[in-house]
């Protein structure tokens, strides 16, 4: 059903394209993914209910937990779907031996944590409650329980020489258990370790609780000690964002001018058509050069906005030639201003035919007037691409989720068989 629904959707892509009615190969691109999308998930569906097929249930390996599974069952007094719980499996006695010495060889890994041997502790220790991925369960004693703390944090106070403490860790799986044991020497506390300066001033702080003010040790153990308050690095950093701003500032400034040079150009080549027809229409009529764009500037002054747009550029020119200055050079300047070569090619052409009468230059601005119509489609053509552009990424994120949806449950249940 799924390959059939690829074929037929293929087919009518192909037609609606052929008929011009869909023009964006990408849109034809994602709905062929998405029936493609459509036929990996059933043949995943198939992998998976090849279980069913054979009348077994595969268990959940050992510390997997317990899995649904639903089935289609046909008998003679029902037909339909059934939900069944399968446990994981038990582990074997082998299998319980492996994760005992397992977790035996991480409890030497990671014991002693930053100490360096069992012979010397001066560091908290590491007493974790799970190991082996969770599979085995470990239950600490160690001495009395007073000098090493349950979370392997040492009490200094009670360590005035070193100490020899028996360790003990019950491991546990499933139905059996383990023990294992070793010993160490806690030493008492001095300054190579963090906990051991804490407890010096903690200790320290508490023996002079009435004290309004506690003076800091200038010696911790006979070993001379240098205190200072933390400093805080906000004002470092806002201090070096503050740089890594102002110099960004010239290159959005430029990024933000070449954003407004090109959206001016785009307003300019917009009004240009507009330009070329009117002067035509004048021209045609009679008006000389000069007093059409004269006439054509006048139009354009109620909404003058200096260096906005084309009509701008159109009411300086008039006003050029208002204040006296020569047709030629007005034009000239126009063409400079605008910055494009469209009005570079129109100043070039209305100069050229100053002089030789109207008739040659109205047929040749007709002419320009048909190249500006393919102008104008190139210029839709183009803003329409740039608009699906951007429609591209939303449509790329609805995909995503549209795959999320479709694949995570595929997922999860190949997990959870």
């Amino acid at each position: 059903m799924c390959i059939l629904c690829l074929v037929v959707a293929m087919i009518w892509c192909k037609i609606q394209v052929k008929a011009g009615k869909i023009k964006e190969k990408k849109i034809v691109i994602l709905l062929l993914c998405i029936q493609a999308l459509g036929i990996m998930i059933t043949s995943s569906d198939l992998l998976e209910n090849k279980s069913g097929a054979s009348s077994e249930i595969v268990r959940p390996e050992p510390g997997e937990g317990e899995a649904e599974v639903e089935l289609e069952v046909d008998t003679k007094g029902y037909k339909g779907p059934v939900n069944l719980v399968v446990e994981d499996r038990a582990y074997t006695s082998k299998e319980i031996d492996k994760l005992f010495q397992q977790a035996i060889k991480e409890i030497d890994e990671s014991f002693l944590g930053e100490n360096e041997s069992l012979e010397s502790i001066k560091k908290p220790v590491i007493m974790r409650q799970k190991y082996c991925n969770d599979a085995v369960s470990a239950s600490w004693q160690v001495g009395d329980g007073l000098v090493v703390l349950s979370d392997g944090s040492i009490d200094y106070d009670k360590v005035k020489s070193p100490l020899i403490q028996d360790v003990n860790v019950i491991l546990k799986c499933e139905k059996q258990d383990m023990s294992y044991g070793f010993q160490i020497r806690v030493l008492p506390a001095d300054t190579s370790s963090r906990e051991g300066i804490e407890a010096y001033v903690n200790k320290l702080v508490k023996d002079n609780e009435k004290e309004g003010r506690i003076k800091l040790p200038k010696k911790i153990y006979d070993e001379a000690v240098e205190w200072k308050v933390v400093s805080s690095k906000d004002g470092v950093a806002l201090c070096i964002v503050g740089l890594v701003a102002l110099g960004m500032i010239p290159y959005l400034e430029k990024i933000n001018e070449k954003k407004e040079e090109k959206e001016r150009q785009e307003r300019i080549e917009y009004d240009y058509p507009k330009l070329v027809s009117k002067l035509s229409i004048l021209i045609g009529v009679g008006l000389s050069i000069q007093e059409a764009i004269v006439r054509v500037g006048k139009s354009y002054e109620p909404n003058y906005v200096s260096g906005r747009d084309g009509k701008a550029l159109v009411v300086e020119c008039s006003r050029e030639i208002g204040d006296g200055m020569s047709i030629a050079l007005a034009l000239e300047h126009l063409g400079k201003k605008s910055g494009s070569k469209a009005y570079r090619k129109l100043t070039l052409l209305l100069s050229q035919n100053i002089k030789q009468g109207n008739e040659k230059i109205v047929e040749a601005l007709d002419k320009e007037d048909m190249e500006v119509i393919e102008l104008q489609r190139n210029i839709a053509r183009r803003k329409g691409e740039e608009a699906t552009t951007k429609l591209l990424f939303p449509m790329m994120g609805m995909l995503v989720v549209v795959l999320v949806i479709l694949i995570l449950p595929a997922i999860l249940q190949v997990k959870i068989m």
